[in-house]
């Protein structure tokens, strides 16, 4: 089933969105039904709650880091001795 949304926008939101929609080959409506779903995708992505217990819990590992500079070099090092 589909419903009809209208809305109110601006002269130059309307503007860019037929810009954006004839560079895309696309309709405004299908720039806007996109928008919405890719807006619905993000908010039922993992709950921010959730990240930081998932980063809480790999703080409990101890693991070496080093600078990115160093970790290339040493990586660059390694090639040589093949």
């Amino acid at each position: 089933m589909s419903f009809r949304l209208q809305t109110l926008i601006s002269a130059e939101e309307h503007s860019a969105l037929k810009a954006e929609a004839k560079r895309q080959g696309d309709s405004v409506a299908a720039l806007v039904r996109c928008a919405i779903q890719d807006l619905l995708a993000r908010q039922t992505q993992c709950p921010a709650a959730d990240k930081i217990a998932a980063i809480l819990k790999y703080t409990q590992y101890s693991a070496p880091t080093a600078d990115i500079e160093n970790m290339l070099s040493e990586i660059e090092q390694g090639y040589d001795l093949e």
